[in-house]
């Protein structure tokens, strides 16, 4: 889990790097989501697969997880996974900066939330 979670630790920082394009940065916050949804999902003994579709799966075991309250969350990475999907393989330009910004807002929010749940739920693979 600590290494997973560094690696959230190191996508969070890079997706503020300015210097790359919003697409880039877009991506590498929706990884550092992935990769939280994956945490979670490892944490609660379950295993994501790279088999089509795993990012829907791990998004929605992550409400189903974490609680209905979590839902919400779990809608809006729907999205950014659609938008993710765009910005990877189909367009460029795509991505404002502003969502950006608002995804790693939410990166964040849910990252503090694993780590709480990670606490209470198990403890000792909480950092």
């Amino acid at each position: 889990m600590r290494d997973r979670l560094r690696v959230v630790d190191r996508s969070l920082k890079d997706a503020t790097v300015t210097a790359i394009s919003d697409d880039l940065r877009f991506q590498t916050a929706y990884e550092a989501a992935l990769q939280l949804a994956t945490i979670v999902l490892a944490a609660a003994g379950y295993r994501s697969t790279a088999q089509r579709g795993h990012h829907w799966v791990a998004f929605e075991a992550l409400a189903e997880i974490l609680g209905p309250d979590h839902r919400e969350v779990a809608d809006y990475l729907q999205q950014a996974k659609d938008k993710r999907h765009r910005s990877h393989y189909d367009a460029v330009g795509e991505i404002a900066e502003s969502e950006v910004k608002e995804l790693v807002v939410e990166v964040r929010k849910l990252k503090s939330t694993v780590l709480g749940w990670l606490r209470q739920r198990y403890p000792r693979l909480a950092p």
